[in-house]
């Protein structure tokens, strides 16, 4: 079940007299959890405005330091205990930081899972650049949702589409009368909706024969995972809801709906039918 966490948002002062700064990382955590982690922009990733050689070195800075007092458990100039599982601490850090690099006032949030959810909570917070390898490890994401046993029983490949071209798709399973079609897409992201849009448009064509758009005899079952941002920071929900009206899609969350992504995909594999000896 998910529970309440809290959260903060490190932003980078470009110009303080303007009052222009941009979100460098955030933090996540939890006293009934004892939980507390944190997430800044790495040198491998690109963030608007952020330079590696003139910003970057002042925010490694401020990580290191706090890494260090979460360690830890102590921030400079406390009057009392505090932990670093608490929102009192949280807010003596922001006294702290008053510089270049500041951080938000805590907010509250439902979370399942820090150590998957960390990650969705930045990429919707700080926004930066999609990865090129992103494609990847989102499959990779999906197969560990799944788990070895039923991942097992897709693979990589193609359907026939509109036109009769060929539909590249992430995972397929061919089944006697039926195509099982696997798809993921991260909804946490900047370009989510540009996602959403591929995921919808390839469904729609991998559904249609090569006489118009005329459906083809052989029925696609699609089911479709997806990272959301924690508590849907990112507003994805209507993202969610376009896969599944406009790719005719069901859709499960690859952190907090495993196990009925499992199930519906066992289910659609069983409808599809024993698989073709060659596909």
């Amino acid at each position: 079940m998910a529970s309440s966490y809290s959260y903060a948002v490190f932003r980078y002062v470009k110009d303080s007299q303007r009052d222009l700064s941009v979100a460098v990382g955030v933090a996540l955590w939890s006293n009934d959890a004892k939980c507390a982690r944190t997430r800044f922009v790495r040198k491998d990733e690109k963030v608007a405005r952020i330079s590696k050689a003139d910003d970057l070195p002042y925010i490694d800075l401020v990580m290191r330091k706090l890494a260090d007092w979460i360690c830890k458990g102590q921030l400079p100039y406390q009057n009392s205990e505090m932990s670093p599982f608490s929102d009192e601490w949280w807010r003596h850090l922001r006294n702290l930081l008053i510089h270049r690099v500041r951080i938000s006032e805590p907010l509250s949030v439902d979370c399942q899972d820090p150590d998957h959810e960390l990650e969705p909570l930045y990429a919707s917070m700080v926004r930066p650049d999609t990865p090129d390898d992103a494609a990847e490890r989102i499959d990779s994401i999906l197969k560990a949702a799944l788990g070895d046993g039923i991942a097992s029983d897709f693979h990589r490949g193609h359907i026939d589409g509109y036109a009769g071209k060929p539909v590249q798709v992430m995972q397929v399973f061919r089944g006697a009368t039926k195509d099982v079609v696997l798809d993921a897409v991260n909804l946490s992201t900047k370009d989510a909706p540009e996602r959403a849009d591929e995921v919808v448009g390839k469904l729609r064509r991998a559904r249609l024969n090569g006489e118009g758009l005329a459906l083809k005899p052989r029925s696609v079952l699609a089911i479709v995972g997806y990272v959301s941002s924690p508590g849907g920071l990112n507003g994805e929900t209507y993202l969610k809801n376009w896969i599944e009206q406009g790719g005719e899609a069901k859709t499960f969350d690859l952190v907090r709906e495993k196990e009925q992504l499992r199930a519906a995909t066992i289910d659609a594999i069983k409808d599809a039918g024993p698989p073709l000896l060659f596909s």
